[in-house]
Parts: structure tokens; sequence; C-alpha cells
């Protein structure tokens, strides 16, 4: 069960972390969650899903997340770009590959799927 955020935004951006740390997955693996809504991309030390591999990644780390079994590609500015789960508010989670690669964004309902070297 997702739980919503307990916080209120702020009204004006404040800097956050510079690199966010990967959610632990199974071993094994080297497809890595990292933190919801951190980043817009796949941070400097890590490479970015490719749209061939987004679903297969999701459902091998996503453990017992109830995801589906298709990819909802999307071209949209503003959220992150390529591989990433997108957390709906009634609890549930679609797996989106954003083929959007200049306009990238973060957001608070997403969490960014990237890949080890």
């Amino acid at each position: 069960v997702t739980k919503q955020p307990t916080m209120s935004p702020t009204v004006l951006p404040t800097k956050g972390p510079s690199e966010a740390s990967p959610i632990a997955t199974p071993q094994n693996s080297n497809y890595f969650f990292m933190e919801r809504s951190f980043g817009s991309t796949c941070p400097s030390n890590a490479l970015s899903v490719p749209k061939g591999e987004c679903l297969d990644a999701a459902h091998l780390i996503g453990g017992d997340l109830n995801l589906p079994n298709w990819l909802n590609v999307i071209s949209w500015k503003n959220l992150p770009c390529g591989c990433f789960l997108w957390h709906n508010t009634d609890g549930t989670i679609l797996v989106d590959y954003n083929t959007e690669t200049v306009t990238c964004g973060a957001n608070a309902y997403t969490q960014m799927i990237c890949k080890s070297p």
C-alpha cells in the first residue's frame, strides 16, 4: 500500500541532495530503484534502462509490487526521462518509459529505475 506524503509542498523550490541512494534490490540484479520523487534522470554513476528492458527490470526488482504487465510509453516534458514507476494516489502503480530526452523533470509520484554499469 502506497502512503501519501504528509508534508505540504514548499512555495519555492529547495535544493535537494546531489545523489540519492539506491533502494535495495534482489541479489544478482544490476537494476535498482531510486528514491521516490528524486531526479529526472539516472545519476551520473548509473545507466538509464533502455525501453526494451524497462518492464522486465520493473518486475525483476519490484518484488511484491502489483505492477501491470504492459509498459506505458509516453513523451511528456517535465517528467523523468527514461524508465520509471508512476505511483497513483489510489495505490496503483504504472511502469512508464518517457521518450523525452531534453526537458526532464522530477515528480512526487515518480520513481526512477536505473542500472549499474
